[in-house]
């Protein structure tokens, strides 16, 4: 198994020993834009996750001050959040699949 740290922060070496070896080095490339392709995703989830919690709360807030003129646009968009959320969790599966076929070649 490859380490992983390494690979992101010394993708040289690894190119290097792949290329003595007399195989591909563009994987080390593919690993790692798929990797930052990750990062983005999850950054992107985590956003979605802790905008779900701030409309909750918000949603809570309004409920108690009787303001149902808002509480309705609240919950339409906390609606549409674990949607989004789930395409963006099943995109990164993908990326995260190939990302761990190329760590495992």
């Amino acid at each position: 198994m490859i380490d992983l740290k390494l690979l992101r922060s010394e993708p040289e070496l690894f190119k290097e020993n792949l290329k003595k070896r007399g195989m591909n080095i563009d994987i080390v490339d593919k690993f790692l834009a798929l990797d930052k392709k990750l990062k983005k995703f999850n950054a992107e989830i985590e956003a979605l996750r802790h905008r779900r919690n701030i409309v909750s709360e918000e949603i809570n807030q309004l409920v108690k001050k009787d303001e149902q003129d808002k509480v309705t646009s609240r919950i339409q968009e906390a609606k549409e959040i674990p949607s989004r959320i789930a395409g963006l969790e099943d995109d990164a599966a993908k990326y995260q699949k190939e990302a761990e076929e190329i760590a495992m070649s």
